[in-house]
């Protein structure tokens, strides 16, 4: 489906949002591609760390370039575990177009939160770069006109779709990294811009703008288990085990359990990154076995399942990683913080996301000189000593919509660039 941004307002079909989020695109990158880089098509295998439990695992990214190490020490902390090499970005020596060109949005389809996040400020970045003279007011995007008719073969040929109605930068949630990358790469050879977020393509030509999911599911983990002493039966709750993101996540969490010899996975579930199938798989569980759980790590999206599921069956809520968490997860734990109850989150809704993306994309097209295909960082943290800073007056444990954040500071971003400047528009996320 083709729609239109005239000066910002959003000229789109009203599409309804999935009832429970369906094939989730979006979520942290849920279904979102593979995190192989442009030199491998590879999730990741498993992670070799070392480290105490409580503390994160140290994996050395691939860095056969010495990207890495030339950033910040701080920077560099972002892509611990990152699973794709980091390599030299084919616009490197890129000087722009010198005039306004067309841009465009690509998702599977408008099936959440994320994704209704994401086109609203989409649009609302379009009106103040077409302003500045940097982009055309109106922009060709791309997605399904709903869950059941998303797929990758379809992304693609709306993909390719953009690049002919004239599109010089894309900003792109794929559905399949990999079957994306070869119309990347054709694209890239005529100068278009793709730039990923929610996941990644293993393209040459991609710039992929990417919370490193490794650190999205380790850091929380860790910080849940040095609470809970490092010990007792830990429940795993995965999204869909097919997926890139998962097997990545997954990796993650058993990389920092092995580091607490006193602690165990003690049962994993499948929860489809969809909540009231999360509360359903955990009651399952749960009620067929008995013994004591001290903490559970679910892979992205699904805690407010999870805590209803033990809520409803009588049982102690234990400390529940909410990475890519929701205005339900904020609520439930600034709500029962002041009771002793401890979980940790991470930001990342859509917003969020789209936005950190986007400035990337406005950055090349100014001719700023990426250094690197993999602009990778570590999510901001959500705990019990600032979740004050993200709750909202009104929200309870069934609010939905995402956590946003400034997931990608100007100073950082900066470090990426060889010529960095300051836009000549304001794109501060609202």
């Amino acid at each position: 489906m083709r729609t239109t941004f005239t000066r910002g307002r959003m000229l789109r079909p009203a599409l309804a949002l999935a009832a429970v989020g369906a094939v989730v695109v979006g979520l942290g990158g849920c279904a979102g591609g593979d995190a192989g880089g442009s030199g491998s098509g590879s999730s990741g295998g498993s992670a070799t760390a070392s480290g105490d439990c409580g503390t994160l695992p140290e994996v050395p990214p691939q860095d056969p370039e010495g990207i890495v190490a030339g950033l910040t020490p701080e920077t560099q902390a972002g892509y611990n575990g990152y699973p794709a090499p980091v390599e030299t970005s084919e616009f490197a020596d890129f000087t722009g177009f010198g005039e306004a060109v067309p841009v465009g949005l690509s998702l599977g389809s408008n099936a959440n939160s994320f994704t209704d996040e994401s086109i609203t400020e989409f649009g609302r970045l379009v009106e103040l770069s077409s302003e500045a003279g940097l982009t055309t007011p109106e922009a060709v995007n791309y997605w399904a006109a709903d869950v059941a008719a998303q797929s990758p073969a379809a992304q693609v040929a709306g993909y390719q779709d953009q690049v002919r109605q004239g599109a010089k930068l894309i900003v792109i949630v794929p559905l399949s990294g990999e079957a994306l990358a070869p119309a990347v790469d054709e694209a890239g050879a005529q100068g278009v811009v793709t730039v990923v977020y929610a996941g990644s393509i293993p393209s040459k030509y991609a710039i992929n703008v990417y919370q490193n999911p490794f650190l999205n599911v380790a850091q929380p983990t860790a910080d849940v288990l040095k609470e809970t002493g490092g010990s007792g039966n830990v429940l795993m709750v995965h999204g869909i085990s097919s997926f890139p993101i998962d097997q990545q996540g997954y990796e993650a969490a058993k990389a920092t359990i092995a580091l607490c010899p006193d602690a165990k996975i003690a049962g994993e579930i499948e929860g489809g990154y969809v909540t009231p199938t999360a509360k359903t798989e955990t009651l399952s569980w749960l009620t067929a076995n008995p013994a004591e759980v001290s903490a559970v790590v679910q892979l992205n999206a699904m805690a407010t399942g999870v805590i209803t599921a033990f809520e409803q069956s009588g049982r102690t809520v234990p400390p529940v990683t909410m990475n890519t968490a929701s205005a339900g997860d904020i609520a439930y734990l600034h709500d029962n913080a002041p009771d002793g109850y401890y979980a940790v989150g991470t930001v990342g809704g859509g917003a969020s996301q789209l936005n950190a993306a986007f400035r990337v994309g406005m950055r090349v097209l100014a001719g700023q000189g990426p250094i690197t295909n993999e602009m990778i960082t570590a999510p901001p943290l959500i705990t019990p000593d600032n979740v004050d800073d993200y709750y909202q007056d009104g929200w309870d444990i069934n609010s939905a919509e995402g956590i946003q954040g400034d997931v990608f500071p100007d100073d950082v971003m900066s470090e990426f660039f060889t010529a960095p400047a300051e836009l000549s528009f304001d794109a501060t996320a609202e």
